[in-house]
């Protein structure tokens, strides 16, 4: 199966985080993301229960990428609960340009999705994904529960929440 995400490049709030990130030089960026990761109790040789991570988590990564341009891992250090399961990440990236990105990867904790830029008196906060969180586990819920009507009026309220969604740039 080929797994496509949310192209959330279109979206003003990201192309104005964009234009903000790379005016006058470096940033220093801040994303949280969480993600509804629960280990499994047994083995699991595949790793099936990172396959959230790899559906949401990495769209984090993609939009960094698109703010920043390319990234490289400076340090990355893991959090692993009792098993051996990974539980979180914690990783600085960095850019070529010299910006400097601190990524918490923190699942099954109570959090919320956020990107938040730094420079000198400004900060940018990109944060467009909580109650986008919400539409999310409904859609999805609906759709592995076979109720095709209550999938569509959620992918419909969720179109209609990032229609026009704007953020201001604190001093």
């Amino acid at each position: 199966s080929v797994i496509v995400g949310y192209n959330r490049r279109f979206y003003q709030p990201v192309r104005e985080a964009r234009r903000e990130a790379r005016r006058d030089g470096p940033v220093l960026v801040q994303a949280t993301v969480p993600e509804s990761i629960d280990g499994p109790a047994g083995e699991d040789p595949h790793f099936e229960y990172m396959r959230p991570f790899f559906e949401n988590s990495c769209h984090a990564i993609d939009l960094l990428r698109f703010l920043l341009g390319d990234l490289r891992v400076d340090s990355s250090s893991h959090l692993r609960a009792p098993g051996g399961r990974l539980a979180g990440i914690a990783a600085t990236l960095s850019t070529e340009r010299g910006d400097v990105v601190s990524y918490l990867g923190n699942w099954s904790a109570p959090a919320n999705f956020g990107i938040s830029l730094f420079r000198g008196g400004r900060r940018f906060d990109l944060m467009p994904f909580e109650a986008a969180t919400l539409y999310d586990r409904a859609i999805r819920a609906s759709r592995e529960e076979g109720f095709v009507q209550i999938e569509g009026i959620a992918c419909e309220l969720a179109s209609r929440f990032y229609q026009g969604r704007s953020f201001a740039i604190l001093p």
